[in-house]
């Protein structure tokens, strides 16, 4: 009724798809299709018809009309069809082509106008003008950084810089935290801390000893695993269906851990180490437990347990004499790039050197480093069946290249990692794939690859 009576010069109606005209109305669970002819209400042919009446007399009163609408565009939502023209359309262009005797087919702009009413319009849309929003160290945030850096640095810590310097900021020096929730269905953290309590309460009590990956050794784990997991938090917030693969998954893991570290002797498990270092005349300190470390005939070697994903170790970098010489000239405005991103492309973690070089300060301060025990490597050992442990130096390095990397190579790279944190005049945001987790990721502005294109169709 609404279009009654109304004339217009020139008529425009966009988005002239089926989903929109005459549309689709959603399921009315109270009043039904089947039960409104009972109450006097318009079920759907109903509506539909009160649709077409509006739409036709509308086009039927302008002088000039010009209709759009969308076609192939991809769905948005799960329940989205691909957009397709209304019926209506469909109709008017029935008619115009049994006038004309023929099919009509859309016409580039170019061609407008040449054979018929039906024209094809395609336009690129530019993106937006983004950039990455670095974040000004003001003072509150520089007093921040240094009562961070007055603090024990453990090397999580230094990790999170390293990866993104903006994710730092809002994490560490802004304090926004995540807002915790119930976990539902797989745990992987939970996972992942409840198998280190049962690594650590195994070789606690074979400190010193031989590990075995004998049939009675196997059993053990195995029989202390399910024990601790019936005793466990994450036994009872676990679906059924985790807790039955944990149960079986988890023992084949711990026995291929046994088979890989078999003739190593646990020293330490779940030990805090500090180290010191020395960073412009200011001391700082590097500290962290490490899940384990052994004594193999080669030295020690430092474990650090992964559930997750492991980084990648480029065993690359320790001879790469450029790469050192620039983190050793670096210094706070002077020339040159910033090579944090280059050191953040190098080492996708500095837990294992961290942990190197914290037992090494270990071992000088109670003496046995003077009596013959050295840090021989450092693994992680990730804990997935058939596994095998990734080292950071591994056993084709030769034994001077090693003492270089212990002695000269991982003090220089945590002295220019502490530097640049006391020195930094800006937080960066590192764009990588992690952004598309990241809380923060709404909080910096990422440049978009590419440019959305948009294409429509027109009849006149």
């Amino acid at each position: 009724p609404e279009t009654r009576l109304l004339h217009f010069d020139r008529l425009f109606i966009l988005d002239l798809t089926e989903d929109r005209l005459p549309g689709t109305a959603g399921h009315d669970p109270l009043l039904p299709d089947s039960l409104r002819p009972f109450t006097g209400l318009p079920g759907k042919q109903g509506r539909e018809k009160i649709a077409a009446y509006n739409f036709f007399r509308l086009v039927s009163g302008a002088k000039h009309v010009s209709l759009y609408w969308q076609e192939g565009v991809s769905p948005q939502g799960l329940n989205d069809a691909k957009k397709v023209r209304s019926r209506f359309v469909e109709e008017l262009l029935w008619r115009e082509e049994e006038k004309r005797g023929r099919l009509l087919a859309p016409e580039r702009p170019e061609n407008a106008g040449e054979d018929g009413p039906y024209r094809l319009i395609s336009c690129i849309l530019p993106p937006v003008p983004r950039e990455h929003r670095p974040v000004p160290v003001s003072r509150h945030a520089r007093a921040r950084m240094t009562a961070i850096l007055q603090g024990e640095l453990s090397p999580s810590l230094l990790d999170s810089y390293l990866r993104c310097p903006a994710r730092f900021f809002y994490q560490r020096i802004g304090r926004i935290q995540e807002v915790e929730g119930v976990v539902e269905g797989r745990d992987p953290m939970g996972t992942g801390t409840f198998l280190h309590e049962v690594l650590r309460g195994y070789f606690e009590d074979r400190l010193n000893a031989p590990v075995t990956a004998d049939a009675a050794s196997v059993r053990a784990l195995r029989d202390r695993f399910l024990s601790d997991l019936a005793n466990s938090a994450i036994y009872r917030s676990l679906p059924a269906d985790e807790r039955i693969m944990l149960e079986e998954a988890a023992p084949p893991i711990l026995q291929t851990l046994l088979e890989n570290h078999a003739g190593r002797f646990p020293l330490h498990v779940e030990k805090k180490f500090r180290a010191a270092l020395a960073v412009d005349g200011t001391e700082r300190i590097l500290a962290g437990f490490i899940d384990r470390v052994d004594r193999t005939p080669s030295g020690l070697v430092v474990m650090d347990y992964k559930t997750g994903h492991v980084p990648l170790v480029n065993s690359a970098v320790w001879p790469d004499g450029e790469f050192w010489n620039t983190l050793r000239d670096w210094r706070p405005g002077g020339e040159g790039p910033d090579p944090l991103d280059a050191v953040a492309r190098e080492f996708a973690s500095v837990q294992l050197p961290a942990y190197i070089h914290m037992v090494r300060d270990n071992l000088c301060e109670t003496g046995s480093e003077s009596a013959g025990e050295t840090v021989h490597d450092a693994a992680y050992v990730p804990l997935r069946l058939g596994a095998k442990d990734s080292f950071l130096f591994g056993e084709k390095m030769e034994y001077s290249a090693r003492m270089r990397a212990f002695i000269e190579h991982i003090p220089l790279l945590f002295v220019f990692l502490l530097r640049h944190m006391a020195s930094a005049a800006i937080f960066m945001p590192t764009h990588s794939q992690n952004c598309n987790w990241c809380l923060y990721r709404k909080l910096w502005i990422i440049t978009p690859v590419s440019k959305p294109h948009l294409r429509a169709h027109e009849t006149q």
